[in-house]
């Protein structure tokens, strides 16, 4: 879904070693090749937050920069005991990276 600001949102979702992690990615509107992305871990002390807490911040950044922003969902304490959480932001970090066969981030 795009949006007036020139930034589309897309979703996504990444295998992890116990579960799979979820993206919300901001892309700039018009984004054809390849481009630098940028992993945004939410604040919180992964006790509480959530990836739309910088969502302005985000897109700011995708209009601007033009980049790919990926904010991950982590899984957060104490219902769930670390390493969860990093384990959450490893899977996303790793589905940002391009593999031979498949995109980084889906467009």
């Amino acid at each position: 879904m795009c949006r007036p600001t020139g930034v589309c949102r897309r979703r996504a979702s990444c295998e992890g070693p116990r579960r799979t992690a979820r993206l919300a990615s901001r892309l700039p509107t018009g984004l054809k090749a390849a481009a630098p992305a940028l992993l945004r871990i939410h604040g919180g002390g992964l006790i509480f937050g959530a990836p739309g807490q910088n969502d302005r911040t985000n897109i700011a950044f995708a209009r601007e920069l033009g980049i790919t922003v990926a904010a991950v969902r982590c899984r957060l304490g104490p219902d769930h005991p670390a390493p969860v959480a990093v384990e959450d932001a490893y899977a996303a970090l790793r589905g940002l990276y391009p593999r031979p066969g498949r995109q980084a981030v889906p467009r």
